[in-house]
C-alpha cells in the first residue's frame, strides 16, 4: 500500500479517515474517563502555572521556538508562588 495520499484508492483513503476517527472517538473516551475518576484536575502548581503563562502571553507573547522554555519558567513562578504561600500561612505574614 502506498503511503502518499495523492496515490491511495477511494477506499482507502475512507479507511484510513475512519481510523483516525476512532482512535479520536478513544482517546477521547480516555480523556472523559480521566476527569470523570478526578485523575485529571489541575493542582495547584499547574493553576499558578496557567495563570503565569496567561500573563506572559499578554505581556510578551509567545513564540514557537520558546515554547518549552516559557513553559519552564511558568512552573518555576509556580514554584516560588507555593513557597511563598507555605512560608505565608507558616508566619502569617
Amino acid at each position: 500500500m502506498s503511503t502518499r495520499w495523492e496515490d491511495l484508492s477511494v477506499a482507502e483513503r475512507a479507511a484510513r479517515f475512519a481510523a483516525l476517527d476512532l482512535d479520536r472517538t478513544a482517546a477521547q473516551a480516555r480523556r472523559a474517563e480521566a476527569v470523570a475518576s478526578g485523575k485529571d484536575r489541575p493542582t495547584l502548581r499547574d493553576r499558578f502555572a496557567m495563570a503565569a503563562l496567561a500573563g506572559w502571553i499578554v505581556h510578551d507573547g509567545v513564540g514557537v521556538d520558546s515554547c518549552g522554555l516559557v513553559a519552564k519558567h511558568c512552573y518555576r513562578y509556580a514554584d516560588a508562588m507555593i513557597a511563598e504561600r507555605a512560608d505565608w500561612q507558616e508566619t502569617g505574614r
